[in-house]
């Protein structure tokens, strides 16, 4: 099996948890009538991020710690991608308004 290159790595990582906590809540709420809302809002968002990282993954940092990957990635990723990011991360918060009020969710 062919591995991702490194660059896609940030990206597939939040799109498997974001899937992850989607499914777990859905698996609950439909077979257990129960629900972790905080894990929901974060697992959509995450989804959304993940995907974002995933289409448009930006600077390939190399081989460096996590806080200097992370650095180095947003300082050297160029502005319309950044802006992509934030986009597909405002998509998750719309998404997660969209599943609270088509499932009548309560989030407390």
């Amino acid at each position: 099996m062919a591995k991702a290159p490194k660059k896609y790595g940030l990206g597939i990582g939040l799109l498997v948890v974001g899937i992850i906590f989607v499914a777990a809540n859905w698996y609950l709420y439909q077979y257990q009538n129960y629900y972790f809302p905080k894990f929901l809002i974060v697992g959509i968002i995450t989804f959304f991020l993940g995907l974002a990282f995933t289409l448009f993954p930006g600077a390939h940092a190399g081989e460096l710690d996590s806080w200097q990957y992370l650095k180095y990635k947003f300082k050297n990723t160029p502005v319309l991608i950044k802006l992509i990011w934030l986009a597909f991360l405002a998509l998750g918060v719309v998404a997660v308004f969209l599943v609270i009020d088509h499932y009548h969710l309560k989030i407390v």
